[in-house]
């Protein structure tokens, strides 16, 4: 698993925090991420938030993006099904993520 927070950090319900970050590394874990609690300081004082990790084959298409295109450009399979395989990945995230909004914000 990569750096904390490779994919997005969502903001925590006031109530049923736990409940939701119990819901949230359920659903990410389906499809390989990971979800961190982290206490952030701040002026005002500390909040919590949940750091959503990619998986690091996903990362890694995410990061090499470009040359995945290009690549597939040229009819590369392998480049074409990591490109599939990342833009399944967001799209099932962003799901989740929905659904987590809808749930608990």
């Amino acid at each position: 698993m990569n750096k904390i927070g490779s994919w997005d950090t969502f903001d925590t319900p006031i109530k049923k925090q736990e409940e939701a970050l119990l819901y949230l590394q359920e659903e990410f874990g389906k499809i390989g991420g990971r979800v961190w609690e982290k206490e952030n300081a701040h002026d005002f004082g500390e909040y919590t938030s949940f750091e959503v990790d990619m998986p690091d084959r996903i990362l890694e298409a995410k990061e090499d993006r470009d040359f995945l295109e290009r690549d597939a450009e040229r009819e590369d399979t392998e480049a074409e099904i990591a490109l599939a395989n990342l833009d399944s990945w967001i799209q099932e995230a962003n799901n989740i993520y929905e659904e987590y909004r809808r749930k608990f914000l």
